[in-house]
């Protein structure tokens, strides 16, 4: 029975043509993936890699083999969608899996160590029932994946660093082999992908390779800029991203150019889709960059204090008050601002 899928059009989302969505139409699967993919200009082989291969993507976009949830939900989020957007039908086992694996990374967010390696075995228990053979690599991709990424995140709530980066490394090439390569338009990345990556740029700068972190969270940064139809599936990754990029330009690069344009693109990625994420901290990186051009007489205190009032404003509508207080002690020593 061939998969069909319910569309319901969202009307914040302006990045791509979507008046072929009718609520009124059942579209398959494949429909909706091959319409997508090539309205993005994303070709077969960019949304195929890592997740299966060519001519199984071709079958599930022809109609002729539906994916799994888990599949879905993987080539869907390369495309910029969440799977919530749509009423999707699988199996009652896979549906199973799907909420496992969210309870699962509930878990890991939390560490509650106990319970997630309770539940990973009863994952793998459940998947090799039956089969005469363990999960591997090349059968079992984004099974194999998702293991080895919570078996990593076990291993750094043990304290093993090292060890766990190394697992959510091998978790990241298993659908992303060229994440250490040059990013540009020739790759397809999820959300998923993209924030387990983000996982691992901090634990890079938690081991003091600052350097590493930054070229994993600029290639995420660039990557979501071009990828604008991202923006309002994960707008939170692309503005708090933007909040660890500033410093080290100013620290280590002295570019406070470049580190205003990217506050300048990360409040507009917040315009564009309605949300506050890290909106008082882009503010005070903002006003950190302008303050850094005005010491090179390229800009005007003036300038740098208006935006700093504005985000110690902020913090305090946020309820951030201890950003606010000591914005606010920083803006009286300098520059012999009160606040009203």
């Amino acid at each position: 029975m061939q998969q069909e899928l319910n569309l319901y059009r969202d009307k914040n989302r302006n990045e791509c043509d979507e008046s072929w969505i009718f609520t009124d139409r059942i579209w398959s699967v494949g429909e909706v993936i091959r319409y997508i993919r090539e309205e993005q200009e994303i070709s077969i082989y960019q949304l195929a890699n890592g997740i299966c291969s060519v001519p199984t993507l071709s079958r599930i976009e022809a109609g002729d083999r539906d994916p799994d949830l888990i599949t879905m939900e993987v080539l869907l989020s390369r495309l910029g969608y969440q799977p919530q957007k749509f009423e999707m039908i699988g199996s009652p086992k896979e549906f199973e899996q799907y909420e496992a694996r969210s309870g699962m990374r509930t878990c890991a967010r939390e560490h509650q160590t106990q319970q997630l390696r309770a539940m990973l075995d009863d994952y793998i228990k459940k998947l090799v029932k039956g089969k005469k053979r363990e999960i591997s690599l090349e059968e079992d991709p984004l099974h194999w994946q998702f293991i080895r990424e919570m078996e990593g995140y076990l291993l750094l709530d043990e304290g093993r660093i090292q060890e766990g980066l190394v697992l959510l490394e091998e978790s990241i090439a298993c659908t992303f082999p060229q994440w250490q390569e040059p990013w540009d338009n020739r790759f397809a990345v999820g959300s998923g992908e993209l924030k387990l990556l983000h996982g691992i740029s901090a634990i890079y700068e938690s081991l003091g390779e600052k350097s590493k972190a930054y070229e994993i969270r600029n290639g995420i940064w660039n990557y979501l800029n071009q990828k604008r139809f991202h923006w309002d599936q994960i707008p939170q990754l692309y503005t708090e991203i933007t909040c660890e990029l500033v410093p080290y330009l100013l620290e280590h690069r002295s570019s406070a150019k470049e580190g205003l344009h990217l506050c300048n693109m990360a409040l507009k990625s917040l315009s564009d889709t309605n949300c506050l994420y890290n909106w008082c901290d882009l503010l005070y990186w903002k006003g950190r960059c302008i303050e850094a051009l005005a010491d090179k007489g390229e800009a005007t205190e003036e300038e740098a204090v208006g935006i700093y009032q504005r985000a110690y404003y902020i913090y305090r509508l946020m309820n951030k008050e201890a950003e606010a207080q000591k914005l606010k002690r920083y803006l009286k020593e300098r520059y012999g601002w009160e606040s009203i």
